[in-house]
């Protein structure tokens, strides 16, 4: 019993890298918010955050559900990150911790209970992006994972669930629960949202609808006023969703709708969708106007509507059906209007400080109306959506001033959103496993009845490696080694560099992927750059392998000094290393080494190196040649 589920207790374990302490995010921290039987469990990245917070630490946590998670895309696109660089750029003297603790398909009762949490860290900001799981998210009114009508109940359920004894009975009781009524045949596999999922048919303005909004609003709420108790600046986001370019995925007719006027309904509706193929817009919305008036429920009417109405460049009417479109979409995936009005209104009322996400993302839009360009399916963004995200958060944090202790915004920093892009730290490995997570989204459930198993085969080593990413085959650095490798072979040095860079801007307190920087640079012939990424990596560890190169690098570049200084760190920290070079590496440090002592005539020196040689690789042919010939010289 004492060691039931022990490894979730804690949302942050202890961690040392090079001597320093840091809280590192428990990634098996979100199996406290969902059953054991259900379909895999979302975790949070495990983002690394110092312990003894420095006074040039800024630390920000955004939480929230898969779009601030950065779902489809890996941690380094997301919005979390997109801010940091921003930040980074405007103030680059002080250190940002930008931490992203989303977890996908929570409901904002679980951003609660982990804003309640990250108070205790010392946040200098909280960001919250919720709403959009409040119906199938865990704890949601419609979700598989739902616990009680009250909030009240979900609140207290929240902190008994972290009781051993509490988790042990309720596993118990799921388990047995399974047994009991045994398994459904499956004629394919059911996808985690779909397993997520209670209640496919939430009519707008319905009793489990309007629980979903006093639940969000009593949440948001308490998040703000929690904030505010603890004196932490909190920022509260609109809610953005595809509106164009995303079908409604149920429609229903009115409960009272008779079958007379369900054939009616429909003979319009047929009708006016025929005129809207042949391009005739208005005897489509003739004949849509007077399916509306038997019944105006049915969100696809709305969003054929709408569609007319853009093509006859009727933005505003369009504007306005696409929404009544989504609203009225019982497949509750998507957020209504009245959400973002409640975010509104809680910002206004408690001087909260509010991204408007909703009205950006209308500004970059082509007629202001929310579609492809800026998703990649029905809900999540797309990289330059974003990265939209992040410069709206940095904004609001502008316009509230609250960096102003560190200085002011200089805004002629800024770059232009094209720039930007190009120095944020991303390959196309990460943009390629986000294309895949979208195609294996929207093969399955609510998009389509399909296989799993036929939706992709890769044709490129790109699509190979980002496949073998999406599968967890291979972790996310691996896959940019991978691609690395890839490109190293094929002598495209510069795009191994990229891969290589992606990795230790993420993975900032480990030398491995700045080395291979170093490595791929030397290769370019850029050796100034190649020296600094060599010191910064032994900066974060001082060991034989960078020593190495630096002293090799120098040798190259003529100097012969720092080449013998580097060398001989190098040969010192082998010897007493538990992890040692290679032969073949040795051999080359002890050829290297003597190689530098004869540029500077320390003959003698350069006779022991070689006879170390020797003793390591007795038949090496270099070493004997130059021992020879040193030792006619003595």
């Amino acid at each position: 019993m004492g060691h039931y589920q022990s490894n979730i207790d804690s949302l942050v374990t202890i961690k040392k890298y090079q001597g320093k302490e840091y809280y590192a995010v428990n990634q098996e921290y979100g199996a406290n918010y969902f059953a054991s039987h259900n379909i895999g469990t979302p975790q949070p990245y495990e983002e690394i955050f110092e312990v003894n917070k420095s006074p040039q630490t800024y630390r920000i946590f955004c939480l929230g559900e898969s779009t601030m998670y950065g779902y489809p895309f890996p941690l380094n696109i997301s919005a979390p990150r997109f801010l940091k660089k921003r930040l980074s750029v405007q103030f680059p003297e002080i250190n940002f911790e930008v931490l992203n603790l989303a977890i996908p398909a929570i409901s904002s009762s679980v951003v609660l209970d982990l804003l309640k949490q990250v108070l205790k860290y010392e946040p200098d900001l909280i960001i919250v992006y919720s709403g959009h799981d409040e119906f199938y998210g865990t704890y949601g009114v419609a979700s598989t994972e739902y616990v009680g009508y009250n909030k009240k109940l979900v609140d207290i359920y929240l902190q008994l669930r972290k009781l051993k004894l509490v988790a042990l009975l309720r596993d118990g009781v799921l388990k047995t629960e399974v047994f009991l009524m045994g398994q459904k045949e499956q004629t394919r596999k059911t996808t985690f949202l779909e397993g997520m999922v209670d209640d496919r048919y939430i009519v707008y303005g319905s009793a489990k609808y309007e629980r979903a909004k006093d639940v969000f609003r009593s949440n948001l709420y308490e998040m703000v006023e929690c904030a505010a108790q603890h004196n932490v600046p909190i920022c509260i986001s609109t809610l953005v969703s595809n509106l164009k370019d995303q079908y409604p995925f149920i429609s229903l007719f009115s409960p009272s709708i008779t079958e007379d006027q369900r054939l009616r309904w429909e003979a319009y509706y047929m009708k006016g969708s025929e005129f809207e193929k042949s391009g005739d817009d208005i005897q489509a919305l003739q004949m849509f106007e007077n399916a509306i008036k038997i019944d105006s429920m049915r969100a696809d009417l709305w969003y054929h509507i709408g569609k007319c109405y853009l093509k006859r460049n009727e933005i505003e009417r369009a504007q306005t059906t696409f929404l009544k479109a989504r609203d009225l979409d019982v497949l509750r995936f998507r957020a209504t209007s009245e959400f973002n009005d409640i975010i509104r209104s809680i910002g206004a009322e408690k001087h909260a400080l509010i991204a408007d996400i909703e009205r950006s993302f209308i500004s970059k839009s082509q007629n202001g109306l929310l579609g492809n360009e800026l998703f990649t399916e029905h809900l999540h963004p797309n990289v330059t959506g974003y990265a939209l995200m992040g410069k709206v958060y940095c904004q609001a944090m502008a316009e509230h001033s609250l960096i102003k202790p560190f200085g002011l915004w200089a805004w002629e920093n800024d770059p232009s959103d094209d720039d930007f892009l190009k120095t944020v730290p991303f390959s196309n490995v990460d943009v390629e496993s986000g294309n895949i997570r979208v195609m294996i989204l929207t093969s399955s459930w609510p998009f389509r009845q399909k296989s799993l198993d036929s939706y992709f085969t890769p044709k490129t080593p790109l699509e190979e490696v980002a496949l073998s990413y999406c599968k967890k085959e291979i972790s996310w650095d691996e896959a940019h080694y991978k691609m690395a490798r890839y490109y190293q072979q094929s002598k495209e040095y510069d795009l191994a560099k990229k891969e290589y860079e992606v990795v230790a801007r993420e993975l900032s307190l480990f030398y491995h992927p700045l080395m291979q920087m170093g490595d791929m640079d030397v290769l370019l012939g850029h050796f100034t750059q190649a020296e600094k990424e060599y010191k910064d990596a032994i900066e974060l560890n001082s060991n034989q392998f960078v020593f190495l190169r630096l002293g090799n690098l120098y040798l190259q570049e003529r100097k012969t000094d720092d080449a013998i200084l580097y060398l001989t760190k190098a040969i010192d920290i082998d010897n007493n290393a538990l992890v040692k070079l290679s032969l073949d590496a040795r051999v080359m440090s002890e050829l290297s080494l003597g190689g530098a002592y004869i540029a500077k005539g320390e003959y003698s020196l350069a006779l022991n190196a070689f006879r170390r040689v020797s003793s390591l690789d007795p038949g090496n042919k270099i070493a004997l040649v130059m021992i020879k010939k040193l030792e006619t010289i003595h």
